[in-house]
């Protein structure tokens, strides 16, 4: 069965990665049949050019609130800027939809919001998914380090290249490592960061890191995270687990994935292509314990952000 979903940010601009999501979404039989930009003039070329690599008709709007109620949709997808995400996830839980949005799930201004809408999305059924996709790629490192055994970590650390600087680069990066931190341990509410370091505070840093412990239901775990800011594709990334380090490639011409340990190297599918099939096949199955998992994880990840965030 075909899925419909709608696309808030349906362009490039500020790197944003409505149309990459979109081709997932195709891909997993979730089909992009709409979208809403900030302009109708944008939304009308964005969809226009979404139509030609999806093959069909795309309908612009430049009002979601116009969207939802015209689209006879299942789904939406919020690939638009961080501002407009709360209400973008409002009016999704008013029209009854399931979501994929774009990390981090809302501003750090509005991140005392998350729990009341994880509660809402929990007690309606609908999915909410965001778009943190490196859990998916630890099987590599098990590829790689076969003997690197199951025992719960003790460091972490892992290396992002984000666009921007300073404070933004945090913002916008975060999400992905404390996402890792959830795919290797058993992160909870109750969990709490200590000792919390940067490396620099300047708003012109672009090269930074973040470094704290991490208490839990587990021993606790030195956790660091590097950035460093860098414009053009593919982006350096790298992760490490107790000194096991594996380095992401990407060939550009086709965007195969791998990772590669010295000698080593492991082909992995598309992380981002992973989530979203998961998020459709949530729609479809609707098993309600993975579906309350998934939103758990969210509201963890949100309160470590904001815990981390505060700290700046």
């Amino acid at each position: 069965m075909t899925l419909r979903a709608g696309l808030l940010g349906p362009g490039r601009r500020r790197n944003g990665l409505g149309p990459f999501l979109a081709r997932w979404c195709e891909a997993a039989d979730l089909s992009v049949v709409a979208a809403a930009g900030r302009s109708l003039e944008r939304s009308r070329a964005d969809c226009a050019q979404l139509a030609v690599d999806l093959g069909h008709p795309v309908q612009a709007y430049d009002d979601l609130g116009v969207l939802l109620s015209e689209g006879e949709l299942d789904a939406l997808i919020i690939a638009s800027p961080i501002e407009s995400h709360c209400a973008a996830l409002e009016q999704a839980l008013e029209f009854g939809l399931h979501v994929l949005c774009e990390k981090p799930l809302v501003a750090e201004a509005e991140s005392a919001l998350v729990p009341a809408l994880v509660d809402s999305f929990q007690a309606a059924g609908q999915v909410l998914v965001e778009n943190c996709p490196w859990p998916e790629v630890l099987p590599a490192l098990d590829q790689l380090y076969p003997s690197r055994g199951k025992a719960l970590p003790q460091q972490i650390e892992m290396r992002l290249s984000p666009s921007g600087s300073g404070r933004p680069m945090v913002e916008d990066s975060l999400s992905h490592f404390i996402s890792l931190l959830q795919g290797l341990l058993p992160v909870d509410g109750d969990c709490r960061t200590t000792d919390i370091g940067w490396s620099s505070q300047d708003p012109d840093c672009q090269d930074l890191e973040l470094s704290f412990h991490l208490h839990g239901k587990f021993p606790t775990v030195q956790a660091r995270f590097h950035m460093a800011q860098c414009a053009e594709q593919p982006r350096p990334a790298w992760l490490a687990v107790d000194g096991c380090r594996m380095d992401r490639r990407i060939q550009m011409t086709d965007y195969r994935i791998s990772f590669f340990a010295e000698d080593r190297e492991t082909e992995v599918s598309d992380p981002v292509g992973r989530l979203v099939y998961g998020f459709a096949s949530l729609i479809r199955n609707q098993d309600l314990e993975r579906i309350r998992s998934e939103a758990e994880r969210i509201r963890d990840r949100a309160f470590l952000y904001s815990q981390i965030l505060a700290s700046w």
